[in-house]
């Protein structure tokens, strides 16, 4: 798809926004996880509220708003699973209230993930961070349904 803008977006696995080979390396502590993981999963859930507050003052940041914090994301994914998550996205948003929801689910998720690297419970956090990236997925057919209307 194309953007008015001339910037393509397509609405694709949080995972494909950012291949491996252009992703940092992350240093990953003894339970599993990335040593930086609470400092990771509070940035990605700034980004969360940014595109929140774009949804809700209909802001023209929307798409590169919401393509940085899939990016983040994706990192958090692969710096955890390195073959990344199975697809698994929920019926997508078609309405600024559903992606909102799905916006603030994923928060949630990121909280219980910031907990089970506390506990060290990795398991818990595959599962968590898959559930994260494709509750995530789940605004992108509304993001893109503005992107088409600008």
């Amino acid at each position: 798809m194309q953007l008015k803008s001339g910037v393509a977006f397509a609405l694709v696995s949080i995972s494909a926004l950012a291949s491996p080979a252009s992703l940092p390396e992350a240093q990953v502590s003894s339970s599993g996880f990335p040593s930086d993981i609470q400092a990771g999963i509070l940035n990605i859930q700034n980004y969360i509220n940014g595109v929140i507050n774009d949804i809700v003052q209909s802001s023209p940041s929307l798409p590169l708003d919401y393509s940085s914090g899939g990016r983040s994301l994706a990192f958090l994914e692969r710096s955890i699973l390195p073959n990344g998550c199975k697809q698994n996205l929920p019926k997508p948003a078609k309405t600024a209230k559903q992606a909102i929801s799905y916006l603030q689910s994923t928060q949630l998720t990121l909280s219980q993930l910031s907990l089970d690297a506390i506990n060290s419970n990795l398991a818990k956090g595959k599962k968590d961070v898959c559930l994260a990236v494709n509750t995530y997925g789940g605004a992108a057919s509304y993001v893109q349904s503005v992107i088409d209307s600008q």
